[in-house]
């Protein structure tokens, strides 16, 4: 792997956390583990998801500038519940 690479794991995950802290260990990458704090595995707890998003959002921000406003305007919901796609 040679692109930076984000992992975001869920505190209350230990051994999830214990996988990706090996994987970031061995890569020879820029590598950021993120850990959201008491959530689980695939972060069911309320306002999780939303703390992987802001993660993730910051992430795109840093290496690839101006991506995330985009990446974040093709996945909003319209009034239906459906994603809307803006270019």
């Amino acid at each position: 792997m040679v692109a930076p690479t984000l992992l975001i794991v869920g505190g209350g995950d230990p051994e999830v956390l214990r996988l990706n802290r090996d994987a970031a260990n061995r890569m020879r990458v820029d590598v950021d583990l993120q850990i959201v704090p008491g959530a689980t595995h695939l972060f069911p707890e309320h306002g999780a998801l939303e703390r992987v998003i802001g993660l993730a959002t910051a992430a795109l921000d840093r290496y690839l500038p101006g991506t995330a406003t985009r990446v974040a305007s093709v996945g909003e919901q319209d009034e239906h519940g459906g994603c809307s796609h803006t270019n």
